[in-house]
């Protein structure tokens, strides 16, 4: 017990020292920029979307309304400030659980999925998979978007191939959107439009791309 009271006075003492971007609301260059310099990965993916989509694979494939069903906010919250510590592991087998945390992560970005300065001109080539994609793949575009977008397109995908789940790939657009795009306007209507150009987006992305 005391060598748990020295372990974690000592991980206080370096978060001190050398603060670390939160793992929840913090901005994803940053993170993945903390997790590479301290050599726990090699990845443009932070580690908490990497253990939350394996997660989700594990149990959830086959499991009705994945990314529908809501979890117990007190799991979820549990859960959530045990990954706050950057302590990777649960045995927990409710992928509801997994899933909610996976769009909350994605819905606390300060800066969304898709960056605000890609947003109009992706929204307005929204039919377009193929020139979305080099937008995506232009230099210009965030290397940790870019690489988190698509490690997010392929869960998508084999959540959608799954006909036991019952989560179309228009299912997931109507689900995610909010969670991968975020329009500027103050407008109702606007941000109804845009939400339905968004997971319009989604589900073609994810039967084309």
């Amino acid at each position: 017990r005391m060598l748990a009271v020295l372990y974690k006075s000592i991980d206080l003492a370096v978060d001190y020292l050398f603060p670390r971007t939160p793992v929840f609301g913090g901005a994803l260059e940053d993170l993945v920029f903390n997790e590479n310099e301290q050599g726990i990965n090699t990845k443009n993916v932070p580690l908490v979307f990497q253990f939350l989509s394996e997660k989700v694979v594990e149990f959830g494939l086959d499991r009705e309304g994945i990314f529908r069903i809501s979890a117990d906010e007190v799991v979820l919250l549990q859960l959530q400030e045990q990954l706050s510590d950057r302590e990777y592991y649960s045995d927990i087998e409710d992928p509801h659980v997994y899933a909610c945390l996976l769009k909350r992560w994605l819905r606390e970005l300060p800066e969304p999925l898709v960056p605000h300065e890609f947003y109009d001109e992706i929204i307005d080539n929204s039919t377009n998979v193929d020139y979305i994609t080099l937008v995506i793949n232009h230099s210009d575009y965030p290397v940790e978007n870019r690489d988190l977008f698509y490690r997010l397109v392929e869960l998508l995908k084999l959540i959608c191939n799954s006909e036991d789940n019952k989560m179309t790939a228009h299912n997931l657009g109507l689900v995610f959107a909010p969670c991968m795009f975020r329009s500027s306007s103050t407008s109702s209507a606007d941000i109804l439009e845009s939400l339905k150009k968004e997971s319009d987006l989604i589900a073609l992305i994810i039967e084309e791309m």
